[in-house]
């Protein structure tokens, strides 16, 4: 099986003057405004990944609080940050500003999606910093026809404080998601001396796989975001297969792919049994070189459906399985011996 793991790293760009700021206003030398850069590292392309170039076009929502008397108070909205591409950063539709106290905390929460679906997945980040992902749910464009999530969610979590001498706040955005980029069938023997008798026809992929979970903020000052889903919930069976048709593997095609998408990240539970992801493959196993004399059809040696339990899908992982097939093909063969003669003792003599 073969893992790349993805953690692309934003820059949070505070572009700045200098300091005493009244009600969110700097009164010398201009207000320190919030913008953001962002770049994205170690990614290849893939569709509705996300990457440096992609976020200038689709933006990102940001939600700022701050600690007051001892909560978590709002100090901006949850709202839409855009490109500037005459100034190369982010910025909020009306240009917002770090507050008066320079030793205040700004907790900032960002995701890729639109503000209003933000909002949708969470009305208030200060009491319960969280979101919900579902099917049933209303979000737009984060599901594919199936139910599977065709988006690549990226978010992260900051505490950040103004700093006079590095204006410019590193912002780590991770994928939320778990990649199941493709899976590779092949059959058994057909890299071996007997490959041109095999031929194994696919009719049905399934994933049985959870559809709904949380994704829980860090809480207070932290920041860490790697594996903060639970609540795992909408345990379903998904199929598919190759438009229509059955995917054949053989001695012409010895590997077939497909592909897949994005994922909510769960735990194994056990080895094997309930509550845990799940693939199951229904094809049949032709022995191409024993033909009925009578249906002039192969031989059918196997014909069912198999089921794998998965490993766990961790967090910003990307994965590609490689199933082989199992052709259950068992000749019927013999081996040979003949009894060696014994010779008679008793009643060897015979008169007449």
């Amino acid at each position: 099986m073969k893992k790349l793991f993805f953690i692309p790293l934003v820059a949070l760009a505070i572009c700045s003057c200098n300091k005493n700021l009244t009600q969110g206003v700097q009164k010398e030398n201009g207000p320190k405004a919030i913008s953001f850069s962002s770049y994205l590292q170690g990614s290849t392309r893939a569709v509705n990944e996300t990457t440096s170039e992609s976020l200038k076009t689709s933006g990102f929502a940001v939600q700022i609080t701050t600690i007051a008397q001892g909560k978590e108070s709002v100090l901006y909205a949850m709202e839409d940050y855009s490109w500037d591409d005459t100034n190369s950063y982010f910025k909020a539709p009306v240009m917002r500003y770090w507050p008066a106290d320079e030793n205040a905390s700004l907790y900032i929460y960002a995701i890729n999606v639109p503000s209003t679906t933000a909002q949708v997945l969470n009305t208030n980040y200060t009491t319960s910093a969280s979101i919900t992902l579902s099917p049933s749910t209303t979000e737009q464009g984060l599901y594919d026809a199936k139910g599977i999530y065709k988006y690549d969610l990226v978010g992260t979590k900051k505490v950040a404080k103004w700093d006079d001498t590095n204006k410019t706040t590193a912002l780590t955005f991770k994928h939320l998601f778990f990649w199941l980029d493709k899976i590779s069938f092949t059959g058994e023997n057909l890299v071996a001396r007997e490959a041109s008798k095999f031929k194994y026809e696919i009719s049905e992929v399934e994933l049985t796989c959870y559809t709904e979970a949380t994704f829980t903020y860090p809480k207070g000052s932290e920041e860490d975001i790697t594996n903060s889903w639970g609540d795992h919930k909408g345990y379903q069976t998904f199929k598919y297969i190759n438009g229509g048709a059955a995917l054949v593997v053989d001695k012409d095609n010895t590997s077939k792919e497909m592909s897949f998408g994005y994922f909510l990240p769960f735990t194994k539970v056990n080895s094997e049994g309930a509550n845990n992801c799940a693939l199951k493959v229904t094809y049949k196993v032709y022995d191409m070189q024993n033909i009925d004399q009578t249906t002039h059809e192969p031989q059918v040696l196997f014909t069912g459906s198999k089921v794998a339990t998965l490993p766990t899908w961790e967090m910003g992982q990307k994965v590609a399985y490689n199933v082989t097939l199992s052709s259950d093909a068992r000749p019927i063969t013999f081996t040979a011996t003949v009894a060696a003669w014994t010779d008679q003792t008793d009643n060897t003599n015979i008169n007449l």
